[in-house]
């Protein structure tokens, strides 16, 4: 009766050099190009989704690349024009300009009626998302992992506290404590699928940076996510693409996986990274496909990858970044 198709593809990480490769002539800055290959392939989904793994938390506070991104508007402009519909915004990156700046990014995202999910504005928000995809309701959530905290019942992010504010404001977890994580994953599991989800979703930024094989932690939330009754799970953080899994729960439940899908737009080269293989300069889209039968039953219908590879030249004394 109904398909539903979501593409999602992985880190957009604007570094120092992609951020001088956007500067124009006339002082803005233009993502638009360095997605002109892979938009006509975005916009083939019923729903496009990138992880923005930057902020956008205004010019006032100066544009910055590693190890806090703060990143021009235009590019949630570019985005949106390549075809992404939403985006994640719960990463190790999320609160590099501070409470303001991620509020701010995702004010600039609903300006552009862009979704996202990962990150709210106020406790009254949802943690999650879901949403209508040609007919098929599919529940959305993202989440990140936490770092060391120096403050007793306070998050810490990529090293940094966040305030008080902030904290509930962020889906996170921490590698210490994953029971909480799991009860927090069941409840809103339970909430989406009372506000009609047939099919859940899960994001999850987990892993270590440029490990080809997910690690013990990932094999084991995403098993416990199979068990709760999750069908795709969708991780990044590696940078690099890791491999793609079928879990089966204890009830015969599947869950497909790809524990990372590594980067889509970055300035992770080889001759930078210290790395002996070009690995951070693959990424995926990958594409899912929900399918709803006669007797109102929703079920997986496939799933599809298309590599993708970050192309970056000269032109007229100028680098270029292409995705392609």
């Amino acid at each position: 009766v109904a398909t539903a198709s979501i593409g999602v593809t992985g880190d957009i990480l604007i570094h120092n050099d992609v951020l001088k490769a956007a500067l124009t002539s006339n002082g803005n800055y233009d993502f638009n190009p360095m997605l002109s290959n892979v938009s006509p392939y975005y916009k083939k989904y019923n729903k496009m989704i990138a992880n923005l793994e930057v902020t956008l938390g205004g010019a006032e506070k100066g544009y910055s690349s590693y190890p806090m991104f703060n990143t021009p508007d235009s590019i949630a402009t570019a985005l949106k024009n390549a075809g992404v519909d939403m985006v994640l915004t719960s990463n190790n990156h999320t609160y590099d300009t501070g409470t303001a700046g991620m509020k701010r990014t995702l004010q600039v995202l609903d300006s552009m009626s862009i979704e996202h999910t990962g990150t709210r504005s106020s406790t009254s928000g949802p943690r999650f998302m879901v949403s209508n995809i040609n007919g098929i309701k599919v529940g959305m959530m993202c989440y990140t992992y936490e770092t060391q905290s120096s403050t007793a019942g306070r998050k810490a992010l990529n090293g940094i506290l966040l305030s008080a504010e902030a904290g509930p404001l962020v889906n996170s977890f921490d590698y210490n404590n994953l029971s909480k994580f799991y009860s927090d994953a069941e409840e809103s599991i339970a909430q989406m699928k009372q506000q009609g989800a047939e099919a859940i979703v899960f994001f999850v930024h987990w892993g270590n940076e440029y490990q080809l094989s997910p690690n013990s932690y990932q094999k084991k939330m995403a098993q416990k996510l199979c068990d709760l009754g999750v069908d795709v799970i969708v991780g990044g953080h590696p940078h690099v693409v890791q491999p793609f899994d079928t879990l089966v729960s204890e009830k015969g439940h599947e869950t497909i996986c790809i524990y990372s899908i590594g980067n889509a737009l970055s300035n992770q080269r080889r001759a930078y990274m210290g790395l002996k293989t070009g690995h951070t300069e693959d990424g995926l889209t990958f594409e899912m496909t929900f399918s709803k039968y006669s007797d109102g039953k929703v079920v997986f219908e496939s799933v599809k990858s298309i590599p993708t590879w970050v192309h970056v030249y000269s032109s007229g004394g100028k680098k270029v970044y292409n995705i392609v």
